[in-house]
């Protein structure tokens, strides 16, 4: 019965091409067409509009398989097969067959496909049909001089070239030879049933690469805003079955569909898989798509969209990695995807209006900038939805939902304008999770939420594992934003919304508020006030002043004003019991926990501490007291706050603008003071004025620069060759760390560099340990240190050994810091480059010897010292 009607729809389907031949272009027939010249005048038109204008064939074929009919009962699908076997008999290298498994084509498709402008699609936009250039199905004409279809009984064919009597492109011819059923059978697989609609292109000879580049590169993407096809297979076919491939893109499923009637608008989530060559892991990606119609505005109606009321706009939002085969991923679509790229992190999908080659949208149009202006709405609908609709969710959940702020600015004008208006928009509304004394989330606006400092979270993380009640966090006048956004990896975000930090009033007003100095333990109230002493200055003027004042109740002091001062008296037998007697002692002690007090924040060492000292300098009456170590210790700090760029306190300038600076001419403040020095020698003598007393200050000023730099100090090659390999750090990075040590100013001095250490013994006890170095690299500085000693030729062999040890210790230490397994092997290396007095030639064979060698670019960075030296 099935073949008995397939035969008798043959018949009809021949019938009635034959009658399109006879009564349309008069085949057969005696006479003239009289609308012969018309219709050679029109298909001469339609090449040069093929021709002309850079037409996808693929993209045609795709609008139009998603414009056809399909039972209800099946998958929409479309496949695509090349081969290199020629079964149209045509002398074709490579035959491209299209699958699909529409209803069909009905008479009035071939009537429509064999005419000029004449679609079945026209006026039905409002339909959902997104076909409109006119072009559709003879598109193919670009790769392929005779098309053939298999469909309803239908087998045509197309020619592209015109004869006597057959006009090219739209004159149907049926095929009686080659190919038949069984060989398209034997092409899409023996034992599967083939589908209703089959598309033939014998291809070109010169389009066949590119042919397989555009299949091949198709946009995984491409099937997002398509509503019917959900599946592209690629295959290609080889005499080798091995050589095959085959790819793959599928929309997966939809699911969590929402509604919003208030706003016409809907939501579901898309997950786009793709596979390449069949094997291999499969890629997927995620979509938060976001739905939402607008009334066609008055002045935005065009005469190609009269029929159309409403705008449909769809925002897709990627979770993940987007999925784009190595090719810039499309911002904007018109159901299929443009050449835009909008730098915007989510997909815009709307009827446009597109230029003719379909790699952009039409800018000056009043419908497409009616489009864009909607934009902004729908992003903001879509973002306050996804971000309140995990209402089940963890707040850190929530984060990566705000990557989707357009943060980077657009490169293409009119999407940067959609971009401010999106931030305008955003601002306004209530999308920023905040600290919530509930487990209830809780939201506001970008103008009402304020960050807070780093340390602080820390301490108020602290004070949280401790059970103390925080629900008055967010009750100083501002709201505070969530901790798990407020972090460096979100700056840009917050950035771009305008979030700020705190007022510093605001700290105190939450430790007083939450009454943490006297609630919280021990521990945490050391963070208090490592806290409010990072920030001592900023605080100026605070309630924080106030804070650290507290401390004097926590430390256990000896009550002199009960005991009177003979308990002086009783020192060593109180020292018996285990008191500390004495700032000293006290000292000496605590300094054993020196990695404990770090742990906790203490601010160990001049560089640390230099900030406390300046506003909080006080100078004694006596200035006898003011020790020459005490001066060079002010003057370091006084360098190290000077090195962040800050301008002295006033009230520091104030409070050391006394006489305590010895002088050859007595105390003098420091601004009637003079440092003599080589141009002074040639005029004047250290009697003749206030000159600093060098006597009283040279054993804290013993340094004397030996060399500007250390590159005249050393041979640079063994460094750079190490770094290069085994190591492998990059050229830029070996090169900074190479001019980070070149660079040093050597200073020499008489006193011994003396390191200090603790060493534990059996007992439990720490000894704290002072030793004597010859070398001490200050890299924060850009100093280097070298203690005088007699000529290196002078040493005896055990001295000479032990000096040169030193050396390359400090310097492999200082140029490893980040890499310390690495210091034993580079020290190794310029032990000996030291022992060779750094000869050029020496260090190469040295080098050659241990298989190390200098690149290119380190022979030209070499350059650049060699001619300094």
């Amino acid at each position: 019965m099935e073949s008995s009607s397939s035969a008798a729809a043959m018949a009809s389907a021949r019938e009635h091409v034959e009658r399109i031949r006879r009564e349309r272009f008069y085949i057969g027939r005696e006479e003239r067409n009289p609308l012969a010249e018309d219709i050679h005048q029109a298909v001469s038109y339609l090449s040069e509009e093929l021709y002309s204008k850079d037409v996808h064939f693929l993209m045609e074929l795709i609008k139009n398989v998603e414009d056809n009919e399909y039972p209800l009962d099946v998958a929409p699908a479309l496949e695509f097969v090349i081969t290199k076997k020629d079964i149209t008999a045509t002398g074709a290298d490579s035959t491209l067959l299209v699958f699909n498994n529409e209803r069909g084509f009905s008479s009035a498709n071939i009537e429509s496909i064999c005419r000029i402008g004449k679609s079945t699609k026209k006026g039905n936009r409002h339909l959902g049909y997104i076909g409109e250039k006119g072009i559709g199905f003879k598109s193919v004409f670009l790769v392929s001089s005779q098309p053939h279809i298999f469909s309803s009984g239908y087998q045509i064919k197309f020619n592209e070239k015109s004869s006597a009597d057959c006009i090219g492109y739209i004159v149907p011819q049926w095929i009686d030879g080659k190919p038949d059923i069984e060989d398209i059978q034997a092409i899409y697989g023996g034992s599967n049933i083939l589908p209703t609609t089959i598309i033939i292109l014998p291809l070109k000879t010169d389009k066949i690469l590119a042919v397989k580049k555009e299949l091949s590169t198709t946009h995984p993407e491409i099937l997002l805003f398509l509503s019917k096809i959900r599946q592209l297979p690629v295959r290609e076919l080889n005499n080798d079955p091995k050589a095959s491939k085959i790819s793959q893109i599928s929309i997966s499923s939809e699911v969590n569909y929402t509604t919003r009637k208030d706003i016409d608008a809907e939501s579901y989530t898309l997950h786009l898989a793709m596979q390449e060559d069949g094997k291999g892991k499969e890629e997927e990606c995620s979509y938060y798509m976001w739905k939402q119609k607008f009334v066609v505005k008055p002045e935005c109606r065009i005469q190609k969209r009269m029929e159309v009321d409403q705008w449909v706009i769809t925002l897709a939002f990627p979770h993940g990695q987007r999925l784009s085969r190595g090719a810039q991923s499309p911002g904007v679509y018109a159901f299929l995807p443009t050449e835009m790229v909008t730098n915007l992190p989510f997909i815009i999908q709307a009827d446009f209006l597109l230029a003719s080659s379909r790699e952009s949208i039409l800018f000056d149009n009043q419908w497409n900038r009616g489009i864009l202006d909607c934009v902004p709405s729908a992003f903001v609908n879509a973002f306050g939805s996804l971000l309140k609709s995990s209402s089940n969710a963890p707040l850190f959940a929530l984060l990566p939902i705000f990557r989707f702020l357009p943060i980077r600015a657009s490169s293409i004008a009119v999407f940067d304008t959609v971009r401010l208006s999106i931030e305008n928009k955003v601002i306004a509304e209530d999308i920023m999770p905040c600290e919530s004394c509930t487990t209830e989330k809780v939201f506001h606006k970008s103008t009402e939420v304020s960050r807070l400092d780093s340390a602080f979270w820390r301490i108020l993380n602290m004070v949280q594992k401790q059970g103390i009640d925080m629900q008055n966090l967010s009750s100083h006048d501002t709201f505070i934003l969530s901790s798990y956004l407020d972090c460096q990896e979100y700056n840009d975000v917050l950035g771009f919304l305008g979030i700020g930090y705190v007022d510093r009033e605001w700290y105190g007003k939450c430790i007083d508020g939450l009454n943490l100095v006297k609630e919280v333990s021990e521990e945490v109230y050391l963070e208090i006030l490592s806290f409010v002493a990072e920030n001592w200055t900023k605080f100026s003027r605070t309630t924080m002043m106030v804070v650290p004042h507290q401390v004097v109740d926590k430390v256990p002091l000896l009550d002199l004003e009960y005991y009177g001062d003979e308990i002086r008296l009783y020192t060593e037998e109180l020292r018996k019991t285990g008191l500390t007697a004495g700032l000293k002692e006290a000292w000496e002690e605590i300094y054993c926990y020196r990695d404990e007090l770090i742990a906790l924040g203490a601010k160990v060492g001049l560089e640390q501490g230099a900030t406390f000292v300046i506003p909080g300098l006080n100078m004694p009456s006596d200035v006898s007291d003011v020790t020459p170590e005490s001066v060079v210790s002010l003057l370091k700090c006084i360098r190290i706050w000077r090195k962040n760029g800050s301008a002295l306190p006033e009230n520091f300038m104030s409070m050391i603008n006394l006489k305590w600076v010895k002088t050859t001419a007595g105390y003098r403040v420091p601004n009637g003071c003079i440092l003599y020095d080589s141009v002074c020698s040639s005029h004047v003598h250290r009697d003749d004025g206030p000159f600093i007393d060098e006597v009283v200050y040279e054993t804290n000023l013993p340094l004397t620069v030996k060399s500007r730099y250390l590159r005249c100090f050393m041979n640079l090659r063994i460094v750079l060759a190490f770094l290069a390999d085994p190591i492998n750090i990059s050229a830029e990075k070996r090169h900074e760390m190479v001019a980070c040590l070149a660079n040093v100013v050597v200073y020499e001095t008489n006193l011994p560099l003396t390191v200090t250490y603790q060493v534990g013994l059996n007992s439990g006890r720490n000894l704290l340990v002072t030793s004597a170095g010859f070398f001490r690299w200050e890299r924060e500085n850009s100093r280097f240190f070298v203690t005088k000693t007699d000529e290196l030729g002078a040493l005896g062999n055990v001295e000479k050994i032990e000096y040169v040890a030193y050396f390359a210790e400090e310097i492999s230490k200082g140029l490893l810091f980040e890499k310390p397994e690495q210091v034993a092997a580079l020290t190794d290396l310029v032990q000996i480059g030291y022992l060779l007095d750094f000869d050029v030639r020496a260090v190469q064979i040295f080098l050659r010897l241990k298989n190390l060698r200098l690149f290119e670019e380190d022979e030209q960075f070499l350059l650049h010292f060699a001619i300094l030296c």
